[in-house]
């Protein structure tokens, strides 16, 4: 009876996971770390480029293609709240993003994307971005209507005495899905309904 439980719960793991493909917001989104540098400046402004490391990770156990309208990838922008509140920021990186239609494949795991942010501010002394608070918002437009991505990501960063060096929150980490606890649970089965049979069966010899 045992032995028979045992089978029931392999083979019942194995078909649950191959009937079930729903892969709504299996992708969760973060922002790894960010690094910026001084591009240039124009009589009105001065100009920063915004490299951001983003993270997608796959929590299914499938691997999923998506795609993506532009080279840009993720439309980004950025909140903020400068100690001088003189200063103005504008973003404009959907300018120079080109109209080409993108694609990823991203397997089961992490799987890293680079994305970039040009920032503009309306102080053309300026060489390192001012001190402040900053939000980063990346995916917004593009996830809301991908439902494989589960939300946006967002971090929150200082900039203190014209630091360049950005200190983000650990990233999180994710737990297994229903489908890929299911297939693990086969994978350990198995093993015991072999040693199971297989000690049996050398019993059965000795009678």
């Amino acid at each position: 009876m045992v032995v028979v439980s045992l089978i029931l719960v392999v083979l019942l793991s194995v078909k649950t996971s191959n009937a079930n493909s729903e892969l709504d917001g299996v992708l969760k989104l973060t922002i790894s770390s960010i690094t910026w540098e001084f591009d240039s400046k124009t009589e009105n402004y001065a100009s920063f480029d915004m490299y951001i490391n983003i993270t997608i990770d796959n929590i299914s156990d499938k691997a999923i293609e998506t795609y993506f309208p532009d080279s840009c990838k993720f439309d980004s922008y950025i909140n903020y709240q400068l100690n001088d509140s003189s200063l103005t920021l504008t973003t404009h990186g959907n300018d120079v993003c080109l109209f080409v239609i993108l694609g990823l494949i991203c397997p089961p795991g992490a799987t890293l994307v680079l994305d970039y942010e040009r920032v503009n501010i309306n102080d053309s002394s300026l060489t390192t971005l001012p001190n402040g608070y900053y939000e980063l918002v990346v995916g917004e437009q593009f996830t809301d209507s991908n439902s494989y991505f589960e939300s946006e990501a967002r971090t929150t960063f200082q900039i203190y005495d014209n630091s360049s060096f950005i200190t983000l929150p650990e990233r999180p980490t994710y737990q297994l899905t229903e489908d890929t606890y299911t297939v693990l649970t086969s994978l350990i089965l198995l093993p015991i309904l072999f040693r199971f049979f297989r000690r049996k069966r050398n019993n059965s010899r000795f009678l």
